[in-house]
């Protein structure tokens, strides 16, 4: 966690570790909370893309989301609960997926902003 006053730089960094995680191949997601962005200031859009990248960085957590989407497309609806939307389509995938490789790490900046 970065913590420092507004305007110190948390999120220059928080962009050039995700930029340096990802030319490594150890970024497995990053979001980054605005509030003059409709997409980037929920919850909900989080979840659903933080999924998305993981999904696009190992093969064994993109089959388990598919999966989950296929047995229940309504996961990503608005609606649903976000304990299950997170579960569902970060957690159970995580956990599916090959973790013998290098770490991989996801990255969320200015959650307190919205």
């Amino acid at each position: 966690w970065l913590h420092a006053p507004s305007g110190a730089g948390k999120s220059v960094i928080a962009h050039t570790l995700a930029s340096r995680c990802r030319q490594k191949h150890r970024l497995a997601g990053s979001f980054f909370f605005s509030c003059g962005h409709a997409n980037c200031r929920s919850s909900r859009s989080v979840v659903l893309s933080l999924a998305y990248q993981l999904g696009l960085s190992q093969p064994q957590a993109k089959d388990k989301i598919i999966a989950a989407l296929e047995n229940d497309p309504g996961i990503i609806s608005p609606s649903r609960d976000l304990r299950e939307q997170f579960a569902r389509l970060l957690i159970e995938p995580l956990e599916a997926a090959d973790w013998r490789s290098p770490s991989r790490v996801f990255i969320i900046d200015a959650m307190d902003q919205c």
